[in-house]
């Protein structure tokens, strides 16, 4: 995968976006969207740089995978990814959403991605009624298992029903 130097990146030209992750800070930048880990470990990093690696080459329609790492030194800081402008969900509208998400969600998982931090503001719809997944970095794929699920989740499988959880397709499915 195509490597950036975080050094190379003007973030003084970049617009920083709205809607921010709980783990990184989004910018833009035309179609291009990028995401710095300014909330992960070091560790997390490093297990996030080998798992993005593995990844490289798989592409999925309606899905924002990683398009280039942004790296310091030998270290992950972040990635980018195709920018998707997001509207807010006509409640008219949502089970057509849910029906879309739902053919993309077959699809990740036809490519043994588990996505565990499944939720709807991973969810995005654009103006012309498209959706698309993102926030795929917490995914598990080949091995590379993540720390993180879904904050419903968490209160749902491990507060309330006092239960471990299980990485399958299923978790996603539950979400």
């Amino acid at each position: 995968m195509e490597q950036i130097k975080l050094n190379d990146i003007n973030f003084q030209s970049l617009q920083k976006l709205k809607h921010q992750g709980t783990k990184a800070t989004l910018y833009r930048d035309g179609n291009v969207c990028f995401k710095i880990l300014d909330g992960l470990y070091d560790d997390e990093k490093e297990l996030l740089y080998k798992k993005l690696l593995d990844m490289d080459g798989i592409r999925i329609n309606n899905v924002l995978l990683p398009k280039k790492l942004i790296v310091k030194g030998e270290k992950l800081q972040g990635y980018t990814m195709d920018y998707f402008s997001v509207r807010y969900v006509d409640s008219k509208k949502l089970f057509d959403y849910a029906l879309k998400a739902s053919k993309t969600l077959r699809t990740i998982h036809s490519n043994n991605i588990i996505c565990q931090d499944l939720s709807f503001e991973n969810i995005l719809v654009n103006d012309n009624g498209n959706v698309a997944f993102c926030d795929l970095d917490g995914c598990s794929y080949d091995g590379h298992i993540s720390p993180f699920i879904s904050i419903l989740m968490k209160r749902f499988l491990i507060d309330y029903r006092d239960e471990k959880i299980l990485l399958s397709s299923n978790l996603d499915r539950i979400s």
